[in-house]
């Protein structure tokens, strides 16, 4: 399984209990190259928030949420960094 598949189904784990689904996890993560907005080509993966995934912070319940993703992710040798409140990025531990 490569980064971005580890990525999707983090997400769709700790996500997918608040309806969001797989075609929704697709739809805005991508390879730090492959990234249309550009904002951190250096990342494994880049997910975009704004389209229904909970965005990392502002809400108490986001950050519990996000740090279950970091907590899958490091398992495969990953983590998570907010570049700003609509987009995250993931990078080798």
């Amino acid at each position: 399984m490569n980064h971005l598949q580890k990525v999707r189904t983090a997400l769709l784990t700790v996500f997918g209990d608040i309806g969001i689904t797989a075609t929704d996890i697709e739809d805005v993560t991508y390879t730090g190259l492959e990234d249309p907005g550009g904002w951190a080509r250096r990342a494994e993966v880049v997910i975009h928030t704004e389209s229904g995934i909970p965005s990392y912070g502002y809400e108490l319940a986001n950050l519990e949420a996000w740090e279950n993703v970091d907590n899958e992710l490091r398992e495969h040798g990953l983590y998570t960094e907010p570049v700003n409140g609509a987009v995250v990025a993931v990078y080798r531990a």
